[in-house]
């Protein structure tokens, strides 16, 4: 069974936030999200968890655990930026002996849930399927290979450096 766990976005201070707890009104709206106080402010609180009436409500954005691990065993959310953790080094040495390394830099995409499953979504629309294997022989996930390396909210410009695959 799937762990459920979020994180939140919350716009006021433009950061995201473990989630402790979240309560729904009878309509389904989220009426109240607990989020660790230390993660606020640290200096002040200790390890306290505050209630925070978090408004305008309508502006909370929850990020999904996907129950994926990164390369460093780092957890995935949906809204997460990734990239593949593993590139295949090329090169060549030129007449110093020394080496010219011309290894591409493997772009950014987004973590999104799409079509049914969680996937990669590169700039240019492209979408990677999680469970797509990392090779014939191997059927482990590709998102195994991944790694974590910011958000939608907070690192937005990983995403617009657009590198041709």
């Amino acid at each position: 069974m799937r762990n459920i766990k979020y994180k939140l976005y919350y716009p006021s201070y433009k950061k995201v936030f473990r989630v402790t707890s979240i309560t729904f009104g009878k309509e389904g709206i989220i009426d109240n999200v607990t989020i660790p106080m230390k993660d606020v402010l640290p200096e002040y609180y200790g390890d306290t968890d505050l209630a925070l009436a978090l408004y305008p409500k309508d502006k909370i954005e929850l990020l999904e655990f996907t129950g994926y691990y990164d390369i460093d065993g780092n957890e995935i959310y949906v809204g997460y930026i990734v990239r593949f953790a593993i590139p295949n080094p090329t090169g060549y040495e030129n007449y110093d002996g020394e080496w010219v390394d011309t290894t591409q830099e493997e772009p950014c995409g987004e973590v999104v849930f799409k079509e049914g499953c969680y996937c990669v979504k590169y700039p240019n629309g492209e979408l990677l399927p999680f469970n797509t294997p990392t090779a014939e022989t191997c059927k482990a996930p590709i998102i195994e290979l991944f790694e974590v390396i910011g958000n939608i909210y907070e690192n937005k410009e990983l995403l617009e450096k657009e590198i041709t695959r």
